[in-house]
């Protein structure tokens, strides 16, 4: 079971849709001004992503969620 589990949790594959589902998740947020949930589940889908794309060596979609993560970090910061 314990095996199964941890398959499934590094699956690149699940990595990729789990990012993505909680990139659009944190857009919807944001879009129905649910703050601060949105920045939350925004940057739990960057960091997501951002693993998954450095493990298939996908540098442009690193270097975006790189970016997005700091940008939401920011404004998280500025709004303390």
């Amino acid at each position: 079971m314990k095996n199964n589990v941890k398959k499934i949790i590094f699956d690149k594959n699940v990595q990729k849709w789990t990012g993505c589902a909680l990139v659009v998740a944190g857009a919807i947020l944001t879009a129905l001004n649910i703050y601060p949930l949105n920045i939350i589940i925004l940057n739990s889908g960057t960091i997501i992503y951002m693993i998954w794309s450095w493990r298939v060596k996908e540098m442009s979609v690193f270097v975006v969620n790189v970016s997005l993560t700091l940008i939401y970090t920011l404004g998280i910061v500025l709004t303390l």
